[in-house]
């Protein structure tokens, strides 16, 4: 019996296994029973739609049977195909019988019907096969497709094998041959668009959250208009027979606000109506022939249909691109705040390791002050005393050392002067530059005047969030560097500012001997001097340097803009006032 059950576990296959894993799970006389249910529900449904068959020939425009196949195989697999077609044989079986004519041929009509009744259901599931994701059918919009292209495929076959068997019976005069297979491929398309999703609905995994109490409310009036407009257009009222196609509006919004559970039912409603008035000859669709009634009611249905599942498909896609940008959103929120609290340890630590440096920078050139004072002193008590006992030759490098000391004590004073940068707390407020270039140049007016340089101001400059003094000591060491490294017999120096894209720069600009590319960060290094000590007036080499960091303490950044030999603009960049 286990043997058996592999078997027949391996022949078959399941669009749902989660959702219905313990079906799998079952022993075979489990299997027995739920196909004997099976069997039933398609009996019944296959006798009801007998009841509409198109002169006598076993075909008929409402055909629910096909989709109850189609569904019950998108369930439970391939082992619910036994029931289909034992239903589909019994069905016509009897009908022959009621007919009078059950005999031979009856009997093997009923068979070959059952067993394309059986294919049908068995393409539509190998063909949906890899279309289709556990969920629901209109999950995706290619799922949706795949599913109304899939049903009209399949359905040629219960058609083609059905049609093609009782004309070759006998059965079927060859004047209604394509009346007849018209009808009953229409008959099983609308059957199985209409039927299949609400057995996966009921059966299958894809559930909505459960609304609340008002939505219900709504959902129910809803319902009850589209209803009661089904009602009308179908009743013995003679309104709306024109307009039955006024009901597809209203079933998009009752689709896209309450989801597919009352798409299911809207359909369902639309369907049983409908039907039902046509049957009795109401209805737009009515006609003298009830077959072209019937088939006409079966066009409209399946577009309704077609429109809400690829309606239904398209929302759900944008609910699930909804969901994946919000997932996605969180998740880059939740980076940038990683990153950012990152980069605050980051700076953190920089901080501290900067605060570090400038600590060491200072402790180190105010103890070296010390011994460099003890080696000038004992220099000097070494020339005083024993100068008379020293020849020329050691009294001439005895008078090298001072200035080499007085050079390691410039270096020393301008090392602990960058580290105070660092250090002291500065004074922001909006100042105005006009005064700091004042006071700069005011101190510097007898060198201006004795070099005879000319100081061009364009125009006032705008004010800034800054600290007085060291912004007054950026403007030094720019103009006093302007004023030394010139070599040209008519000198000038510009000191203005300029817009550019939405940030003030301020510049100091000469026609000296200008910086080649190459060179023009290194100006920045503290101590590196791109001349000799003796050149261009000597210098420790850490101006530049301490310019750079009272900038950048501001929150601002300094740069060169050069042509050598022609001149060099020093720009650099402040918070406005």
């Amino acid at each position: 019996m286990n043997t058996i059950l592999k078997d027949f576990h391996l022949w078959s296959f399941d669009l749902f296994p989660k959702s219905l894993k313990k079906f799998r799970e079952l022993e075979i006389r489990h299997w027995v029973g739920i196909n004997i249910g099976i069997c039933l529900l398609y009996y019944m449904a296959a006798r009801f739609g007998l009841q509409l068959q198109f002169a006598g020939s076993q075909a008929t425009p409402i055909w629910p049977p096909s989709g109850i196949a189609i569904g019950v195989c998108l369930l439970f697999g391939m082992r619910a195909l036994p029931g289909v077609f034992v239903g589909a044989m019994a069905a016509n079986l009897v009908d022959f019988y009621l007919k009078g004519g059950l005999g031979f041929n009856a009997t093997i009509a009923s068979v070959v019907i059952g067993i394309g009744n059986m294919g049908e259901a068995w393409l539509a599931c190998a063909l949906l096969r890899s279309r289709l994701d556990e969920g629901f059918i209109s999950d995706k919009l290619s799922s949706a497709l795949s599913f109304v292209l899939g049903v009209l495929l399949a359905c040629l076959v219960s058609s083609t094998v059905g049609v093609m068997i009782l004309t070759g019976l006998g059965f079927l005069p060859p004047a209604i041959v394509v009346s007849v297979f018209g009808t009953w491929w229409v008959g099983d398309v609308v059957g199985a668009l209409v039927v299949a999703p609400a057995l996966l609905w009921c059966f299958g995994e894809s559930k909505e959250k459960a609304p609340d109490k008002l939505v219900i409310l709504f959902a129910i009036a809803g319902l009850s208009v589209l209803s009661g407009m089904t009602f009308l257009a179908w009743g013995n009222w003679k309104l709306f027979t024109a307009q039955a196609y006024m009901l597809l509006p209203i079933l998009m919004l009752l689709t896209l606000k309450f989801g597919r559970l009352m798409m299911v039912v809207a359909m369902l409603v639309v369907a049983g109506f409908s039907i039902f008035g046509t049957i009795n000859g109401l209805g737009p669709f009515a006609n003298t022939d009830s077959n072209i009634a019937l088939i006409l009611l079966q066009g409209f249905i399946g577009v309704l249909v077609v429109s809400l599942l690829f309606l239904d498909a398209i929302h759900h896609e944008r609910q699930l691109a909804a969901v994946a940008l919000e997932e996605a959103n969180a998740f880059l929120e939740q980076r940038v705040l990683d990153r950012t609290q990152q980069l605050e340890k980051t700076n953190q630590e920089l901080a501290r390791s900067n605060k570090e440096l400038d600590d060491f920078a200072y402790i180190a050139s105010h103890d070296l002050k010390e011994p460099l004072r003890g080696i000038e002193n004992q220099l000097a008590f070494l020339i005083e005393d024993y100068g008379s006992q020293l020849s020329p030759e050691v009294h001439e490098r005895l008078n090298k050392i001072p200035p080499i000391a007085k050079h390691l004590e410039n270096l020393i004073q301008s090392l602990l002067h960058f580290s105070r940068v660092g250090r002291v707390d500065m004074a922001i407020g909006s100042v105005d530059l006009n005064i700091v270039i004042n006071d700069v140049l005011g101190s510097l007016s007898g060198r201006l005047e004795a070099e005879k340089i000319e100081i061009r101001r364009p125009a006032p400059l705008p004010a800034a969030y800054c600290d007085h003094a060291r912004i007054g000591e950026v403007f030094r060491n720019l103009i006093t560097n302007a004023m030394k490294y010139n070599d040209k017999p008519e000198r000038w120096i510009e000191i203005a500012a300029i817009d550019k894209d939405g940030e003030t720069i301020f510049y100091v600009e000469d026609n000296g001997i200008g910086i080649q590319e190459k060179h023009r960060e290194k100006v920045f290094q503290i101590f590196k001097r791109l001349h000799s000590q003796e050149k261009f007036g000597g210098g420790t080499g850490a101006g530049m340097t301490i310019c750079q960091k009272i900038v950048e303490r501001h929150g601002g950044r300094i740069w060169i803009e050069s042509e050598y030999g022609k001149g060099s603009r020093f720009c650099f960049t402040l918070k406005s006032a």
